[in-house]
């Protein structure tokens, strides 16, 4: 029999849920028992006559009932939310085996024979493997001399984003075999799943394991030692190589915070490559360069083999792709929590959580433009979901650091405002990239779920008024089935929860907004009509509910104008507030 997990692995708790959630149910069906017994009305309940130990033991009940119910709901989340070691996302090294540093070993002087030495290929195919090391050095120390473009293209799905990041990589026409290239570099010791990698026609390219990409960078390290002088590769090989190959191989996240940092594993690494002999100057930095992005990620290398193009004068080109699932992270507007109060830092900052509540996706997204740095050309698309138009797109600094301001011909926002994708453009810049990000905020089209809540505001509105006229006036003679008025209460009530409710129809967080005011509103105007007698309470109370709805139909009224103007709105060129930062 298969081990039980989570709440219901201990037999005691599990007959104690089935306790509560029993005696819930029975507070329940007594509670109807007791009303349907009394056959109250809309005039006799507050008048009804019920015992005092009756009243009592329906409290209880109905405190129980309560209480199964959070019991309920607490067990529920506590099991859902259990999960295993393994599914934690992160990898745990038990540390780096003596076998597995050997077989690494090996394939880094097979790599390094390779590259180095003429016995690795034919005299046609040597200057390839010596190109290839040279692309894989420059994507680490200048990847702006090899990436002529990149671009970005994110697609919103309902809980994440898909991110498809395409290089463009200028290669000689005369190249020819198999090419490594460092294309993603992810968090070190994280899982990545969601990541595939295509490659020059679109055809699904496999990446090279944690131990194969380790070696090739071994293999780079000491095919660049080996061309100072033999001495200096004997010293390598007796006092770096094998503990470099444990350090690249060992799983551990250096952080700020870990120990060692970074920085002081970098440090260590770069005294001891200085006292190899002949190891110095630009060399040296080429390969602190490759060490130090091995020590901060986890490089993920793909390897593909090409064909010579042939005799011609136009440089070839090859095309790229990594393709990513990341989780969507809903943001507040950048710089809000620098310039508003507290009181309005306090609500921007639960807004994405009150979206979640009620089950709105998020349509304010923020990306950062990091990738902006690796090359000169940088164009980036975001998508807004289904049945969304762009509103506003703006770049926004990430930091202190960022640039006071950029220059219009280095940086270009498309004109899509009114259009599903928001677009920018970078040329030529210098400026820190990776301390700025792109902000896009999208609308839903009208009319939406907006005119839905428009609707049913307007209708809660014209019923409370008829209702207030009818309980402020004097009341007739004889009067029959008075109770019926507040009937119709309900029925606002009824069209705010159920209207723009359909696959069609995307809702959003003013639409849930004004349908809650609507009901909260109808339930409080019931309240006046049926238990407050007196005139001179009650004209207060219905003024008070009047202008509630009246404010809601005008807010619904706004957003949608908003709606309809804004999408028409398709601008010829970009403004220059987009610019600001």
């Amino acid at each position: 029999m298969a081990p039980q997990h989570g709440v219901f692995a201990d037999p005691k708790s599990a007959h104690r849920l089935r306790a509560r959630l029993i005696s819930g149910f029975a507070a329940i069906i007594f509670a109807l028992a007791a009303v349907v017994v009394g056959e109250p009305t809309f005039r006799t309940w507050p008048r009804l006559d019920i015992p005092v130990a009756a009243a009592v033991v329906l409290i209880l009940l109905a405190i129980a009932a309560v209480a199964a119910t959070l019991t309920y709901v607490q067990l529920t989340l506590k099991q859902n939310t259990w999960s295993s070691p393994f599914e934690s996302g992160t990898v745990e090294q038990l540390g780096v085996t003596e076998a597995r540093q050997r077989r690494v070993l090996a394939s880094a002087k097979r790599t390094a024979e390779t590259i180095s030495s003429a016995s690795g290929g034919t005299p046609r195919t040597l200057p390839s493997h010596r190109r290839s090391l040279s692309l894989y050095v420059q994507m680490f120390t200048d990847p702006k001399a090899v990436i002529s473009r990149i671009s970005e293209q994110i697609e919103p799905r309902t809980a994440s984003q898909v991110v498809r990041t395409s290089y463009t990589i200028e290669v000689p026409n005369d190249f020819e075999g198999r090419v490594v290239v460092p294309l993603f570099r992810a968090q070190r010791g994280r899982i990545q799943d969601g990541l595939r990698f295509f490659g020059p026609n679109e055809e699904r390219l496999s990446s090279l394991t944690h131990a194969e990409g380790v070696a090739y960078a071994c293999g780079v390290v000491r095919s660049l030692v080996a061309a100072v002088s033999k001495t200096a590769l004997e010293a390598y090989e007796s006092w770096i190589e094998e503990e470099l190959i444990k350090v690249l191989l060992d799983g551990r996240v250096y952080s700020s915070s870990s120990s060692p940092t970074i920085e002081e594993r970098t440090k260590e690494l770069s005294a001891l490559f200085g006292k190899l002999p002949g190891v110095s100057g630009f060399r040296l930095l080429t390969i602190m360069e490759i060490l130090a992005a091995h020590l901060g990620s986890d490089v993920v290398c793909v390897a593909f083999e090409l064909a010579p193009a042939g005799p011609t004068a136009v440089p070839r080109s090859v095309r790229l792709t990594v393709e990513r699932v990341d989780p969507k992270q809903p943001v507040a507007p950048v710089g809000a929590s620098q310039r508003d109060s507290l009181s309005e830092r306090w609500i921007l900052s639960r807004l994405p959580r009150l979206r979640r509540i009620v089950g709105v996706e998020t349509t304010i997204y923020k990306h950062s433009l990091a990738y902006a740095e690796l090359s000169d050309s940088y164009h980036l698309q975001i998508a807004g979901p289904p049945g969304t138009y762009l509103a506003k797109q703006t770049i926004q600094p990430l930091s202190d650091e960022a640039p006071a301001e950029l220059s219009r011909s280095a940086a270009v926002l498309g004109p899509r405002r009114g259009q599903r994708h928001s677009h920018a453009y970078i040329r030529n810049s210098t400026a820190p990239f990776r301390t700025l990000a792109v902000a896009a905020t999208f609308y839903e089209r009208p009319p939406g779920a907006v005119m839905a809540a428009l609707l049913s505001a307007g209708a809660a509105l014209i019923v409370c008024l008829l209702t207030a006229s009818r309980a402020l006036l004097p009341a007739a003679p004889n009067e029959s089935n008075a109770d019926l008025i507040a009937i119709l209460l309900a029925f606002p009530a009824g069209i705010a929860l159920w209207a723009g409710f359909g696959e069609n129809v995307r809702q959003t967080l003013a639409a849930y907004t004004s349908k809650f005011t609507t009901i909260l509103a109808c339930v409080f105007a019931a309240f006046v009509f049926l238990l407050v007698r007196d005139v001179s309470i009650a004209a207060p109370m219905w003024f008070l509910v009047c202008a509630v709805l009246l404010v809601n139909v005008a807010a619904c009224g706004a957003s949608l104008y908003i709606r309809v103007k804004t999408s028409s709105m398709v601008r010829s060129s970009a403004q220059p507030s987009d610019w600001t930062i």
